[in-house]
């Protein structure tokens, strides 16, 4: 577990991220006392005065502090609020490529990344931007090409867009993945199933969560592959499709009876039991009652 810093150690940190600079002192405490010996916090408030012109570098690599942009100064209270600070202080076209790529993940190639942009042109010069800010880091991997430095930055940059610009946008990022991997769906559908879940396409959401949930389950990760189908069953109640929904149920059930744990398996199967009693499917009532049974015997309910 990593704990804060000692205040001691918070104070050599600050003075060696801005060495030479002298600060006011009711300033220099705020700064100390919000910190709560967070290094990370630290580090975006001196890019908070370093962008904003309120402390100059000297040619010898000091810094010295100017009053009147200091005097200007709001520290920020919190660590996202230091983070979101940074992004409003982006020009305009800047921030929003930096929302986009949020949207695409954490990590992101650049050909998912150009086709939501849309300005092949002010790419490269965004992404300089960005990087030059220590918002974004070239990564060398076979699926990235680029990645956000801290998952705190990556979730500010995420939350700041509307809910509807991100459905719009993970759609678009689904559609240009399924040409991308066109000739491995399979493979890729976890990435595929992420982003159709968070768009408004139903049908693709689906699809890939199903592909999702049986890759999962080939593979023995049954916690994912429950995941999965609780994704699954939240679509289908969407839909309003009874069958879909006990499939799913019954899916979970089945999966968390194998893995033994029979306190979500129970109730699981029996709204599975329910769904398929009101559409009268009697055979997968009788696999469902069947699993409620042996999880009885499992448990010596005789």
């Amino acid at each position: 577990t990593l704990k804060p810093l000692a205040e001691d150690d918070t104070h050599s940190l600050l003075a060696a991220l801005l060495p030479g600079a002298q600060f006011e002192p009711r300033l220099y405490a705020d700064i100390i006392e919000k910190a709560a010996g967070n290094p990370f916090y630290l580090e975006e408030v001196v890019r908070t005065l370093q962008d904003s012109g309120a402390v100059v570098q000297n040619p010898d690599g000091s810094w010295t502090v100017v009053p009147e942009k200091v005097a200007a100064i709001q520290v920020p209270s919190t660590l996202q609020a230091a983070i979101v600070a940074r992004i409003d202080r982006l020009a305009e076209d800047s921030r929003q490529a930096l929302q986009k790529a949020s949207v695409i993940g954490r990590q992101f190639q650049l050909a998912v990344f150009r086709e939501l942009a849309k300005a092949d042109a002010k790419i490269d010069s965004w992404l300089a931007e960005l990087e030059r800010g220590g918002l974004l880091r070239p990564e060398h991997a076979p699926d990235a090409d680029y990645a956000f430095p801290d998952a705190l930055v990556h979730e500010v940059a995420y939350n700041s867009l509307l809910v509807k610009h991100r459905r719009e946008f993970h759609r678009t990022i689904g559609e240009t993945l399924e040409s991308l991997y066109a000739d491995k769906l399979d493979a890729h559908c976890d990435l595929l199933a992420y982003h159709f879940h968070r768009s408004d396409d139903n049908e693709s959401a689906v699809k890939y969560l199903e592909m999702a949930a049986k890759k999962a389950r080939n593979e023995y990760a049954n916690l994912t592959a429950i995941e999965r189908y609780k994704e699954l069953l939240e679509r289908r109640e969407q839909q309003g499709d009874q069958k879909g929904q006990a499939n799913a149920l019954y899916q979970m059930g089945v999966i968390a009876y194998e893995i033994g744990d029979y306190a979500h398996a129970r109730p699981w199967l029996e709204r599975a039991v329910a769904l398929y009693e009101a559409i009268d499917d009697q055979a997968n009532v009788g696999w469902s009652v069947m699993y409620v049974g042996m999880i009885d015997l499992k448990q010596a309910h005789y």
